[in-house]
């Protein structure tokens, strides 16, 4: 064969890949899926459906779990709104806007889109981001009440204020209201409190309509970003129910970084932290979340199992047996940089992930 039959014979099959591509570009475009190029799989440009459903990226440090996801939201930004919750302030994405709590984006955490369940919310939201006791979240609970009940749009000092209104009966009590006061202090002062002790929330419209970067680099504090990570869930899931309703369509898509802080690891006999919960919800209104994690031991066993894709980047081998297919995955301690295990409910693939 002459070396211009070879070049023509590449031209045409690259040329009929292209097209292919376009061809699931618009029947995606007309359907629930949104179809990304992901990467390769040998020779053939690997493409990915991703559909409402949560997604779980994987793999130790260095193996490419940030490029990845990088990859992930930079395609479906282009198709739908994406928001990023950057966790250490490294993303700087170019058709992203990026937003500073407390510079300019703040919220208000006791800001009810809906009043059903919100003290609950609350409660669940303060108590796994500062490990109340039971004492303490329900006299968290108590405060919360009392304060809704005077003040038509409170804040946080207010509920300080209202917490230092209820008299102790005991030492005890005196301890487990001075535990939280201690935990809420800070949330009212400097910038957490710029971003979080205010009446009126930033456009939460415009946070869940169009890419954005939230930089939670700002916070120091691991416990406040985790913290203000799963206000913006919370809000989130408010905004899905009140606006979009339950679809069956992908319309958003969130990226959530150190995934352990928002959905950690669980005994089978515990009650599902708050993350959880949320996570389980979003996928019926449409939402896609991507999160990232070091080892699958590190977050919640239900996460990985009804997520509807996962990543698996280098692990050991140790770290998949929760997924039950340790057998196929022959090689996952020895897959190279970028290199990764596409798990989806009807294939498992071995691609190499393209670079951002």
């Amino acid at each position: 064969m002459k070396v211009y039959e070879v070049i023509l014979i590449f031209t045409v099959l690259f040329s009929f890949i292209i097209f292919f591509r376009k061809i699931l570009m618009y029947r995606s475009s007309r359907r629930k899926e949104v179809v990304v190029r992901l990467g390769r799989k040998g020779l053939f440009p690997f493409m990915l459906k991703i559909s409402s459903g949560h997604i779980m990226v994987y793999g130790k440090t260095g193996m490419g779990k940030s490029n990845t996801a990088k990859v992930l939201v930079s395609e479906l930004s282009k198709r739908i709104p994406v928001l990023i919750l950057d966790w250490a302030g490294e993303h700087n994405l170019p058709n992203f806007k990026v937003v500073e709590p407390g510079i300019n984006f703040s919220i208000n955490p006791l800001e009810p889109y809906c009043r059903e369940e919100h003290i609950d919310f609350l409660v669940d939201l303060f108590g796994d981001s500062f490990n109340f006791t039971e004492p303490q979240r329900y006299l968290f609970r108590t405060a919360l009440k009392n304060t809704f009940t005077k003040i038509r749009n409170p804040v946080l000092s207010d509920v300080l204020e209202e917490l230092l209104s209820i008299p102790p009966r005991s030492y005890y009590d005196h301890e487990i209201k001075m535990a939280i006061i201690r935990r809420l202090k800070p949330l009212t002062e400097g910038l957490i409190g710029k971003a979080l002790n205010t009446r009126a929330s930033s456009d939460i419209g415009e946070i869940f309509s169009k890419n954005i970067i939230i930089n939670l680099g700002r916070f120091r504090n691991v416990r406040i970003k985790k913290l203000f990570l799963l206000i913006i869930l919370k809000m989130l899931y408010d905004y899905s129910v009140m606006k979009r309703g339950i679809v069956d369509k992908l319309l958003h898509c969130t990226l959530i970084e150190e995934a352990w802080a928002t959905i950690p690891y669980r005994r089978l006999d515990e009650y599902p932290s708050i993350g959880e919960r949320i996570f389980a919800e979003l996928r019926k209104y449409g939402e896609c979340i991507i999160g990232v994690s070091q080892s699958l031991s590190e977050t919640a066993w239900s996460i990985a199992k009804n997520s509807e894709i996962i990543i698996i980047h280098r692990m050991f081998p140790k770290d998949i047996e929760v997924l039950g297919i340790k057998e196929k995955l022959p090689d996952v301690n020895e897959l190279k940089v970028g290199e990764a295990y596409i798990i989806t409910t009807s294939s498992i693939s071995k691609v190499k992930i393209r670079k951002y």
